[in-house]
């Protein structure tokens, strides 16, 4: 799966929220081995898998950034994805490019539930849309 994301405008530090919120995600598959060499602070989120490219965003990223994950590590890229949506709304752009196809691949529905789940979020899909 390719994911494509960016901030829109933004600019500054991410808040402490966003930051605990990544780090119980991230902790969690860290010790089933599906990521590694992780680095989250104000002005930066970073991790990597063995098999794939490392996720890296900064909170002023404006440009594209493109990034093809898969299995356990896609599903921690979507999952790191949808928490800095829920958090920054319309300053955070994304999309994959099952999205593109106009399609849904099963890695969103499972990290929708987890998010959810662990955020007591109500995040759903229609139409290939999020809505938050």
């Amino acid at each position: 799966m390719d994911l494509y994301y960016r901030f829109e405008k933004r600019k500054g530090i991410f808040n402490d929220a966003v930051l605990s919120n990544i780090h119980l995600v991230l902790n969690s598959f860290k010790r089933k081995n599906v990521v590694k060499d992780i680095v989250i602070d104000k002005s930066k989120i970073k991790f990597s898998s063995d098999e794939f490219e490392e996720f890296y965003l900064t909170p002023s990223n404006i440009k594209r950034k493109q990034l093809n994950c898969d299995g356990d590590y896609g599903l921690v890229c979507c999952l790191v994805i949808l928490i800095l949506k829920k958090h920054y709304e319309a300053d955070f752009k994304f999309t994959a490019d099952c999205f593109l196809n106009k399609t849904t691949d099963d890695i969103w529905f499972k990290a929708i539930k987890y998010v959810n789940k662990m955020l007591q979020a109500r995040i759903k899909i229609k139409n290939n849309q999020f809505i938050f």
